[in-house]
């Protein structure tokens, strides 16, 4: 989206490149039934600043429970020499919060969020999204990588074996995480170790079908629905305890409608 931008840190060229230039394969930023956006659970705010800057005829909201958004000024100030655009704005939310509070979003897209919102609360978001939306609006979704996945425990840093998190207890996996294998940690990196498996533990272990069930459930229809495999072939001893889709299934994307009756 923003090709003249060029980052050498690699995690300020997957926010404000990568990201948006994926997003663009599924959704296209020129329709002008578009002009309201929500980025949810926008984080830092650089893909929802990426995405102001490319489309400044619309307007673009970074929503959040936390007020990480506040990077997103500096990022452009030292990283792009710029000032936030001001078609971009941002809101920190409560936990379940009706998006109706503050718009009425014709696009709702989100990267790698919904897996860490706890299901009985995911449901009722999704229902949100779709009574936030204007008629034939779409919600893109992005979540990789899927819990049964691989390295669906997001630690893969420190969790090296593929499914190491299905086949091993609990206290392995904090005690790897959190400690290493005796080896001496400086402060700031045991606070992301803690952090890290603090997050593992609340990831909500959504499945591909049934995320789909609560889009369908939601009054959404489907215009696009992408589940990307791993090449790894899951160990047999994980196959007789779980569904091999949900072992293989590593990425989803989805676009989705809301219907005309909805």
């Amino acid at each position: 989206m923003n090709q003249s931008y060029v980052f050498s840190d690699n995690y300020y060229d997957n926010q404000f490149n990568r990201c948006p230039d994926a997003i663009c394969k599924y959704v296209n930023f020129d329709d002008k039934n578009i002009n309201t956006i929500i980025d949810f659970g926008c984080g830092h705010g650089i893909k929802a600043l990426s995405i102001a800057l490319s489309n400044p005829d619309k307007e673009v909201v970074g929503v959040d429970i936390t007020d990480a958004f506040k990077k997103a000024k500096e990022f452009a100030s030292s990283q792009l020499g710029i000032d936030l655009p001001g078609n971009l704005s941002f809101r920190k939310i409560m936990p379940g919060q009706s998006l109706r509070d503050f718009a009425s979003p014709n696009l709702i897209y989100s990267w790698s969020v919904l897996e860490h919102i706890q299901k009985n609360l995911l449901e009722k978001i999704i229902h949100d999204m779709n009574e936030s939306l204007s008629p034939n609006g779409l919600v893109f979704t992005q979540i990789a990588p899927l819990y049964y996945s691989p390295y669906g425990s997001h630690l893969r840093e420190y969790i090296k074996q593929p499914w190491g998190h299905l086949s091993m207890d609990y206290h392995t996996i904090k005690q790897i995480t959190e400690n290493g294998f005796g080896d001496i940690l400086e402060e700031t990196d045991k606070n992301k170790r803690k952090w890290m498996f603090d997050n593992y533990t609340r990831l909500n272990k959504i499945t591909a079908e049934e995320l789909t069930d609560y889009f369908v459930n939601a009054g959404f229809g489907f215009k696009g629905r992408k589940i990307i495999n791993t090449s790894i072939k899951p160990p047999r001893s994980l196959l007789y305890i779980y569904n091999e889709s949900a072992l293989t299934n590593n990425e989803i994307i989805f676009v989705n409608n809301k219907l005309a009756d909805t």
